[in-house]
């Protein structure tokens, strides 16, 4: 995975899915291959992010956790502050044999996942969604800011974001996701998508597929690391040498605006371009050439067939 030193290095963003009822339905599968632990992911994930670390000096790494109605930045090595502790001593003999950069990044996840957790078991997260479109705007947010300070040096970053992914799609998130998708496909920043569950992604295989990322569905949980590794883990630069997966269909599907739902078939505003199960929805009322044409002699304009008016 060696690269040249004149490719720019990676800015990683990672996203993980901490949806504790996905999470619960992952760990009861009906067999052991196909179920895994939060923990168990967390710890392959540490080694995985420290792997990309070691990489490259310069590489960096941002990582966000997205629970029930709520993201938080748990960790980004542009911003982390070295550890201080009360005794000269490490605290422990396992410390002391632990790249500082490593401790201070698992350490920063962990307490964050922690703190993420207690928060979702309050009343108050009881029927959000999962926060996966806001932890990806925030990503977004600070990729492009990053950009913004780092334009005028010699030193570029080339981002790229991953999603750790176990919930399903969220239909009422449809309209803020693919606005997410269009900035990240404007910006060049692939969107990567490491699937754990069983359960296909509408919307985060779009984000794969639209921005040039890699959708993958695991097989078995239990070995993520070596999906991470050999999947995830090569660069930018990388990628162009290796044959990676490619996922091969890809779900078009939308949401409707009416229910909230993923349609095959549905009506389309000649006007907004919204998507609806029924006429009627839209904030633009149906006319049809004819009565386009009534209207604009200042007669009364018809109305519509009795196969959509069935609808209103």
């Amino acid at each position: 995975m060696s690269t040249s030193t004149n490719d720019p290095a990676d800015l990683l963003t990672v996203i993980l899915d901490l949806n504790p009822l996905a999470w619960a339905d992952l760990e009861s599968g009906e067999s052991q291959e196909e179920t895994t632990s939060l923990v168990s992911v967390i710890e392959s994930f540490l080694i995985f992010a420290n792997s990309h670390l070691a990489l490259r000096h310069e590489n960096a790494i941002a990582v966000y956790g997205a629970s029930l109605g709520s993201s938080e930045l748990l960790y980004s090595s542009l911003q982390a502050k070295p550890i201080t502790t009360k005794s000269s001593q490490p605290s422990g003999s396992r410390d002391a044999n632990t790249y500082q950069s490593f401790r201070i990044l698992n350490d920063s996840i962990a307490s964050g996942v922690k703190q993420l957790a207690t928060l979702t078991q309050s009343s108050s997260m009881t029927g959000k969604q999962p926060g996966i479109v806001k932890a990806l705007a925030k990503a977004l947010c600070h990729i492009n800011r990053l950009a913004r300070e780092n334009e005028n040096k010699k030193e570029s970053l080339k981002a790229r974001i991953l999603i750790l992914s176990v919930s399903s799609d969220a239909p009422g998130q449809y309209i803020p996701m693919m606005n997410c998708i269009f900035s990240a496909q404007k910006s060049t920043i692939p969107i990567d998508v490491c699937k754990i569950s069983k359960e296909n992604a509408v919307f985060l295989q779009q984000a794969a597929h639209l921005t040039e990322g890699i959708y993958y569905q695991i097989e078995k949980p239990k070995a993520i690391l070596q999906y991470l590794t050999m999947i995830f883990l090569p660069g930018l630069a990388a990628r162009k040498f290796l044959n990676l997966p490619k996922h091969q269909e890809v779900d078009f599907r939308a949401a409707c605006f009416c229910h909230r739902e993923i349609i095959d078939v549905g009506y389309v505003c000649s006007v907004c371009l919204s998507n609806w199960q029924v006429t009627g929805g839209s904030s633009h009322p149906y006319t049809s050439h004819e009565s386009q044409g009534r209207q604009a002699a200042g007669l009364s304009p018809t109305q519509p067939p009795e196969a959509i008016r069935a609808f209103q």
